[in-house]
């Protein structure tokens, strides 16, 4: 009998110790940021071509739960348009394991362009989950020209920013493309042709960009990724420049100097034999202000090897990991706003985010194979 009351009182110390250790522990976290801290995240896009949607601006806050408590953030974030956007509000709060909030009723504005015939001040309208959009397209977006932003939350704090979107990368890419192609075989006998090799596209970047992110989608892109339609395809919905596809690169402008981006072609017996393919190109230069805080679009990406941009992911990581609190608040550019109307000193700051700027060319173009074998000895498609 003494044996197992002794043997309970040293399970009821056992379970105490637990409890006590997961309290010292909880008390040792290091928050990454402080409980809701407001979050600020716009990224302007200038170009001469397809104008794909109306500017936005995310505002919201983080907070550090330890846990995720508020449950799965989904990927696309619902409300957010544009890619590029959505990618910077979902990987900072996913990746960093913040939770995510929603403010409703601030002010935001955006001014611009700066010192120029064409500026105003745009109240950009709340939409949905955050989002604020200038719906009625009345913010000229101009390349190499400033903009700058303004928001007011409900208790009064305001929070400043300014940046310069890049000039326009030029880009020539040719109406047609014929694409000598060569014929394979997979390890299971059956016959794939794809390029003989990539076809360039030489671009010039813009001196003060940071990145340059490369994107060839193809017509037939859904049969390599094995869904139905493109449509299935993240971010499906936003059309073919902007959609997952099979070619995406990202490059860190000063250190890679192949100034090209290319097309393949790609083409199994599992389906009809094609005879041309449309492709659609997109080309956009990230500037100094998003670069820093820029989070990538799509999972999988092509890059050199050694790039910087490799590096980057990791240093992020590794921020969480040692729960480093200065990491997000130097990667921002989002000032406060003290009382004399003026920005206070980044030191200062008790937001995250950015308002950064991007320029794009978008083409599009036609690819007709080039075969030397006659695809009916081969029962294609059969």
């Amino acid at each position: 009998m003494i044996t197992k009351k002794l043997l309970i009182f040293v399970i009821i110390l056992a379970i105490q110790g637990c409890d006590l250790f997961q309290q010292e522990e909880k008390e040792k976290f290091i928050k990454l940021v402080p409980d809701h801290t407001p979050f600020i995240v716009s990224t302007l896009e200038a170009t001469v071509d397809t104008v794909h949607h109306y500017p936005e601006v995310f505002v919201g806050y983080l907070s550090d739960f330890q846990k995720g408590e508020d449950g799965y953030l989904p990927y696309p974030i619902p409300g957010i348009w544009w890619p590029i956007l959505n990618a910077q509000v979902y990987h900072i709060a996913s990746d960093m394991r913040l939770s995510l909030g929603i403010e409703k009723e601030a002010k935001v504005v955006v001014t611009g362009p700066l010192n120029h015939p064409k500026e105003k001040g745009v109240v950009f309208k709340y939409e949905d989950f955050g989002v604020y959009g200038d719906q009625n397209y009345l913010l000229p977006l101009i390349a190499k020209e400033s903009y700058k932003l303004s928001v007011t939350l409900p208790d009064g704090r305001s929070y400043t920013a300014v940046t310069r979107i890049p000039a326009l990368p030029q880009w020539q890419v040719a109406d047609t493309v014929k694409t000598p192609l060569k014929l394979t075989t997979f390890y299971t006998g059956d016959y794939v042709e794809e390029s003989k090799e990539v076809i360039p596209f030489s671009y010039t970047p813009s001196p003060k960009a940071v990145y340059t992110i490369g994107q060839f989608n193809h017509q037939y892109d859904y049969e390599a990724l094995g869904v139905t339609t493109n449509d299935e395809l993240l971010y499906g919905d936003r059309g073919p420049y902007w959609r997952q596809g099979l070619v995406y690169t990202i490059r860190t402008n000063d250190f890679i100097k192949i100034n090209w981006l290319g097309l393949i072609w790609t083409n199994s017996p599992d389906y009809p034999l094609r005879y041309s393919e449309r492709s659609w190109g997109r080309l956009s230069q990230i500037n100094k202000d998003l670069g820093p805080f820029y989070q990538n679009v799509f999972n999988w990406i092509g890059m050199a090897s050694g790039d910087p941009w490799s590096l980057k992911e990791t240093k992020q990581v590794q921020a969480r990991l040692r729960r480093d609190t200065t990491y997000l608040f130097g990667i921002s550019n989002i000032l406060k706003v003290g009382e004399n109307g003026k920005a206070l000193p980044k030191s200062e700051t008790d937001a995250i985010g950015v308002f950064g700027g991007f320029s794009t060319a978008y083409r599009s173009t036609v690819m007709i194979p080039i075969r030397s074998w006659d695809p009916d000895t081969l029962n294609w498609g059969n």
